[in-house]
């Protein structure tokens, strides 16, 4: 069931509170910069007087640069997936996926090396965690 305007709006408005309470990265401004908006429409969504069309570019760049695609963020809207959910879609899982993916390969192409030449790498890990700590 789809929510109405002013649930959107409410849903919005938490959204954009916790990521700009909660990420040292954004403020309204860069937030703003970020989805291509003016700080003033960025200002309205945050005060509950307006929100993107959802079939808009502007709503697609909102969904973006909080992390999720447009359908994700139109399922937060609607009240269909909580903050939590909707923060695991889009370009978070993407990256995961990503890395994994680069683990993977990384792993792979390990294994074709002489063992000198993996001991030498897992040395430099060694040494690389080490200074991580």
């Amino acid at each position: 069931m789809e929510a109405t305007s002013s649930e959107r709006q409410q849903r919005l408005v938490e959204l954009l509170v916790e990521l700009l309470e909660s990420d040292s990265v954004w403020n309204q401004t860069t937030f703003a910069k970020s989805v291509g908006v003016s700080q003033a429409t960025v200002n309205r969504w945050l005060n509950g007087i307006n929100l993107p069309d959802v079939g808009s570019n502007n709503f697609k760049a909102l969904a973006k640069s909080t992390g999720g695609t447009p359908e994700s963020l139109l399922d937060y809207l609607d009240g269909k997936i909580s903050f939590k959910q909707y923060r695991k879609t889009g370009r978070y899982a993407e990256d995961k996926d990503e890395s994994r993916r680069r683990v993977s390969e990384i792993k792979a192409d390990i294994a074709k090396l002489p063992q000198s030449e993996i001991l030498e790498i897992i040395i430099f890990s060694a040494s690389a965690l080490r200074e991580k700590t």
